[in-house]
């Protein structure tokens, strides 16, 4: 037989207990289980209310601005000035963002003294009990803000004080175990961003490879900009612009090859061509910028819409569509199209579009050379709209010269950048890989 066991609506509480206003905390039973004893966070950290006075700060000590939850790191504002009162903090202090403690908003200072708004609580770590990278750990783990999060009251920003976080308790394993535990940690961190640098290297290797074989200089690279006085050759100079002159960005001899003849991008490539699609077409791919990866430059999901949708970019097979808006141009949304449903698709209208009108030239080609990082630094001197909607104007874009080498040496661009990519998408897994199986393992270890 069956025993049915019935959940209690009526739930005992010492009335000595009751210091929090809002009933989740009671209701809320989730705690963490260890094979090390609990120890709670009141006898491991103690607040520190070392305050400036906002009249007092004198703007010679970096202010927080925010810790950013998916790493713990801290970020700094860009310049110090405040409208608050501040706590400072030394090194190895501490940092818990009262509001946002429950997302994993709480950081070791490992900047010697800073600085951060009343918003935040600095406490002192008891380093006779707890390492501080463990502590820092355990805090921003996946379990204790489970448990966090399921003691605070929900759909109200209150803030998490000394009183609300000083109740719950920890895995407390001896000094020891806990730097063997961290050290464990720190090697499959330290071994994943070896393979993340590795891919940002072979990443930079792309456009060097293509400048190199192309003989095209980064003249971007070169620019010296510390001095208030510059001089640009009247060749070069595009316009009167002053920003173009002083920047020496001319889209006539950016991309200039000292091997191949450039010629005007017009006469290989159509730019924002009309795109006529065929009566009863019915559904066709749809590509917001979404579905374009900045990392890859690659259609990374297609989408469907009716081809009778007005008002979007369209484009057909083998097209290049270049993102105008920024920052998406920055990033590199840059793709070349392909296997579209039908042949055809339409976009974001923040496309640009460029569709190849000769054998000579190779989408592909063209593709590499849009998402060359000097080429994107080049546009942003080009932008045009407000600064919250910049777009990369058409002049830029019309009277851009490209080299044209021959097939054969087109074909080799595209072969190395593709045999490239595929390398970076490995190194970047094994990275990935390695940082999932540190934190999986960290949490094995200290949580049961």
């Amino acid at each position: 037989s069956s025993v049915m066991v019935e959940q209690k609506l009526l739930q005992a509480i010492c009335f000595s207990d009751l210091d929090k206003w809002y009933v989740e905390y009671y209701l809320n039973n989730v705690s963490l289980k260890s094979k090390y004893d609990l120890i709670k966070l009141n006898n491991i950290i103690s607040p520190k209310k070392n305050l400036i006075k906002k009249d007092d700060y004198k703007g010679d000590i970096p202010i927080v601005d925010k810790i950013v939850f998916k790493s713990g790191n801290i970020v700094f504002r860009k310049e110090n000035t405040t409208g608050m009162n501040l706590y400072a903090l030394e090194n190895e202090d501490l940092l818990v963002s009262n509001i946002n403690f429950h997302q994993g908003a709480t950081a070791l200072n490992t900047y010697g003294n800073i600085v951060a708004s009343t918003h935040y609580q600095p406490y002192l770590i008891n380093h006779k009990l707890v390492y501080s990278e463990y502590l820092v750990k355990v805090l921003r783990s996946e379990p204790f803000l489970k448990m966090v999060a399921g003691k605070k009251a929900q759909g109200i920003k209150n803030e998490s004080g000394f009183k609300f976080i000083g109740n719950f308790k920890i895995p407390l394993p001896t000094i020891e175990e806990q730097k063997i535990i961290i050290q464990k940690y720190q090697e499959s961190i330290s071994q994943a961003n070896t393979f993340e640098k590795e891919a940002n290297e072979q990443e930079k290797s792309i456009d060097t490879f293509v400048f190199n074989l192309l003989g095209i200089k980064d003249v971007l690279l070169e620019r010296k900009t510390d001095s208030l006085l510059s001089i640009s050759s009247l060749v070069n100079m595009y316009n009167w612009d002053a920003k173009h002159a002083i920047l020496n960005v001319n889209p006539r001899t950016l991309l200039k090859s000292n091997i191949y003849k450039n010629i005007p991008i017009q006469m290989v490539f159509a730019i924002n061509p009309s795109t006529q699609f065929p009566k009863e077409i019915g559904e066709i791919t749809f590509l917001p910028m979404e579905c374009i990866s900045d990392i890859y430059g690659v259609v990374i999901e297609k989408r469907t819409i009716d081809s009778k949708t007005k008002v979007y970019t369209k484009f057909k097979d083998n097209d290049v569509i270049f993102a105008k808006i920024t920052p998406c141009m920055q990033n590199g949304k840059c793709a070349v199209v392909k296997d579209l449903k039908q042949g055809f698709g339409m976009g974001s209208t923040e496309f640009h579009v460029f569709r190849a009108i000769t054998e000579n030239a190779k989408p592909e080609y063209l593709h590499a050379l849009l998402r060359t990082k000097m080429l994107r630094k080049a546009a942003m001197n080009f932008f045009t709209g407000s600064s919250g909607q910049q777009r990369v104007s058409s002049e830029f874009i019309e009277n851009l010269y490209i080299p044209l080498p021959p097939l054969p040496i087109q074909e080799e661009i595209i072969n190395h950048i593709n045999k490239i990519k595929m390398q970076i998408k490995e190194l970047r897994k094994q990275a990935q890989e390695l940082r999932e199986k540190a934190k999986k393992d960290f949490e094995g270890s200290v949580f049961e």
